[in-house]
């Protein structure tokens, strides 16, 4: 139902009977003439409604408003420790991309950071994720020279192209023996190894 205290204008939608609609003219008698077509042409189905018929389209929702859920003081934790090893990472990065060669352009911390790359991911490998053995420095695209890092994390074709792949290889030898049998069979996977 329409509030009366709100005055319809032409061209403006509404639901009838499920259907939208759109208004052509408020009549002196109070019904509406309406259109079932937006553009309003002649050819069009005009029909006339009543008022109190006529239900307003609901507007779209500018997005969903969420709040972030508090972190467990276990994942404050596992937080910390992260930006602490990306922190300690960001003092050993060297001046050029391990893969390509090209320099890295990484003078502040968000560069750093994006230049540190992780041979086994984060998120899939928890228990290595500050392991520096897990880590190469590559490129990252946004930074604008090189993007190996993005073809380094995007898929296993653009990965085995890299040079930086054979070295991965050989630190996976390493992070081996950390990794539970399931981890194993997930990292040969992303490596593209056969057992």
């Amino acid at each position: 139902m329409i509030k009366q205290s709100t005055k319809p204008k032409r061209g403006q939608q509404f639901i009838y009977n499920g259907n939208p609609v759109w208004l052509e003219i408020i009549r002196p008698d109070g019904t509406l003439l309406v259109c079932d077509n937006e553009a309003r042409n002649l050819e069009d189905n005009y029909f006339e409604v009543k008022l109190s018929d006529l239900k307003p389209v609901k507007e779209m929702r500018q997005g969903i408003a969420t709040k972030n859920k508090p972190k467990s003081e276990k994942e404050k934790s596992e937080s910390q420790k992260l930006n602490d090893f990306f922190d300690e990472m960001a003092k050993v990065i060297p001046f050029n991309c391990q893969s390509c060669g090209k320099p890295l352009y990484a003078y502040n911390k968000f560069a750093k950071r994006c230049c540190t790359a992780h041979i086994l991911a984060k998120g899939l490998f928890p228990s290595i994720a500050t392991n520096k053995d897990n880590i190469v420095f590559l490129g990252a695209g946004l930074l604008g020279n090189c993007n190996c890092h993005d073809l380094f994390d995007g898929n296993i074709d653009s990965r085995i192209k890299l040079p930086i792949y054979k070295i991965a290889l050989q630190r996976y030898e390493l992070l081996k023996q950390l990794l539970t049998n399931k981890e194993i069979d997930m990292a040969n996977k992303l490596l593209n190894i056969s057992k």
